[in-house]
């Protein structure tokens, strides 16, 4: 089953330029492989219309706090986090968008129609939009997620990439407290992360089919380099045991087969006995 990932990053605002410029695709990068350019436009945000300036995002958010002293440079002013889970789920929410619309299209034509067409007979362009809006449903859902917990006016972005291998999305957040402090180490602390992971997967997640993620993990705190590859290899583990589990449930298979072969073979062991018993009898019985 698949399960949630949520990862968060604290950052300063020296970062920021460089979080802007790959979360908004502002130049190709030349490390990461998994960016397909050709598919860049069908990434989107949740709570902007238009590419933003990161910097003057968080100052005029912080302005409004009133604070009585100056920000130090090297204060957390923005907190990062990647919400996504496996490839396989976005595929699965692309499969249910598909029905639905093949659904609503057909009750609104006739009643005692055929089955929805298979998916994947579907043009290409078909189906990549119903990848991108099974997707935007969902991480939807997790902007909503943390607009209520930690303040809309908190969130300043939710990019999601849907021109990598696996969707996921980029959120951001001014960590202000609900006294109206900027204090990142207020509000992430380690109790709160946990319980953010569960709430998620609780309130969001379940809504979806997910799983918690692990209980504990490191991936929490991450780089987003090291949390991809946390995910890939958390995801060969998890096909490494399915794989061990089918296995193991055809090996039981078997095991009941040849137990029917020899139970087969033991009642007519059973039945030849009898017959042999009986028949001395019946002969005994002849005038």
């Amino acid at each position: 089953m698949s399960k949630c990932a949520v990862h968060m990053m604290k950052m300063k605002s020296s970062a920021m330029g460089g979080i802007q410029s790959h979360n908004q695709r502002e130049h190709e990068s030349t490390k990461n492989k998994d960016i397909d350019y050709e598919k860049s436009d069908r990434n989107f945000d949740l709570v902007n219309d238009e590419p933003i300036n990161y910097q003057r995002a968080i100052k005029e958010r912080i302005a409004e706090l009133n604070l009585k002293k100056a920000v130090r440079k090297d204060a957390v002013t923005y907190c990062s986090f990647i919400v996504s889970s496996d490839r396989g789920f976005f595929e699965q929410l692309a499969w249910q968008e598909h029905i639905k619309r093949e659904t609503n299209s057909r009750e609104s034509v006739a009643i005692g129609v055929n089955e929805p067409v298979p998916f994947e007979y579907m043009p290409k362009s078909y189906q990549e939009d119903c990848f991108t809006e099974g997707s935007r449903n969902f991480f939807q859902s997790a902007t909503d997620f943390f607009r209520e917990r930690y303040g809309v006016d908190n969130v300043i972005n939710a990019t999601v990439h849907m021109d990598e291998a696996t969707p996921h999305m980029h959120l951001g957040i001014v960590p202000v407290t609900k006294d109206g402090r900027l204090s990142a180490k207020s509000i992430f602390t380690k109790v709160e992360l946990q319980a953010l992971q569960t709430a998620f997967a609780e309130q969001v997640g379940a809504k979806y089919g997910l799983e918690r993620g692990t209980e504990g993990s490191e991936a929490t705190h991450l780089s987003e380099e090291r949390f991809k590859l946390k995910m890939a290899q958390d995801k060969a583990e998890e096909a490494k045991r399915e794989a061990e589990k089918a296995k193991q449930e055809r090996y039981a298979e078997e095991v009941k087969k040849e137990q029917a072969v020899l139970d087969a073979q033991n009642a007519r062991k059973t039945l030849l006995e009898v017959q042999g018993d009986i028949n001395p009898l019946k002969a005994k019985k002849k005038p």
